[in-house]
């Protein structure tokens, strides 16, 4: 999908996202080592949750690719397996997509490495390769655009733009993920965030997972506070009462 006709879209509508993938086919079938392997073991449960999405109303769908990356693969020994869960993954959501009584986009879903809890970083040059052969593996097979979501520190998401960003012209959504204080947990504000992505290309800056759909409002206002940037919200339930 150009980014022209992405944009002309949002000057119109709202698109409506679908929710949850992994706790969806974790009761689908239980627990698993890696919900993205899914794709090629259990490509049915995944097409029965896009589905469901385009049934209930969903406009956009995204892949079951979160964690589809070498970084996250390797360890599972799953690291050659790259392609092959990707391309995957978008052709499950295609033929949801084709089995479905009206038109639905497809983002490509890519999240963050999770250097956080690794032992082991990588460099940025490896980051980028990694977001990038990713990446190029769903336009491949055809994404409409990007989604990169759940990243908790902007340099891992800059370095995925710039990965995407060196050979792709499809549109991006970036989203970062805010503690309940209002940061990210690489302590920065929402407009900082916003400052640092307005000029790199991406057509939607949001925030998703962690907060609920009221925690999550201040941040979605902080972000729209930025001029020319349209703006995405993907909460999940929240944190349970204490």
């Amino acid at each position: 999908m150009k980014i022209f006709d992405f944009n002309e879209r949002l000057k119109d509508s709202i698109l409506i996202a679908d929710g949850a993938m992994g706790s969806m086919l974790h009761e689908a079938v239980g627990p698993q080592r890696c919900f993205d392997e899914l794709n090629a073991t259990e490509p049915e449960a995944v097409f029965r949750v896009h589905q469901a999405y385009i049934e209930a109303g969903a406009q956009v769908i995204e892949t079951n690719t979160f964690g589809a990356n070498r970084f996250k693969l390797t360890p599972l020994g799953l690291g050659d397996e790259v392609q092959r869960l990707n391309s995957r993954g978008v052709k499950i959501a295609r033929e949801a997509r084709e089995s479905g009584a009206r038109e639905v986009l497809i983002a490509g879903s890519i999240g963050p490495l999770g250097l956080g809890v690794q032992s082991r970083h990588p460099e940025p040059g490896e980051i980028q390769d990694i977001f990038y052969e990713q990446a190029l593996a769903l336009e491949e097979r055809g994404v409409d655009f990007y989604i990169l979501e759940t990243f908790s520190y902007i340099e891992e998401l800059l370095l995925a733009i710039d990965a995407i960003r060196s050979f792709s012209g499809l549109p991006i959504v970036a989203q970062l993920t805010y503690a309940e204080e209002g940061t990210t947990y690489g302590d920065l504000r929402p407009a900082n965030a916003a400052e640092q992505l307005k000029n790199k290309n991406v057509q939607v800056i949001g925030a998703n997972c962690t907060l609920g759909p009221q925690a999550l409002l201040p941040i979605l206002q902080e972000l729209a506070a930025v001029d020319g940037l349209r703006v995405s919200g993907m909460p999940n339930a929240g944190f349970p009462k204490r």
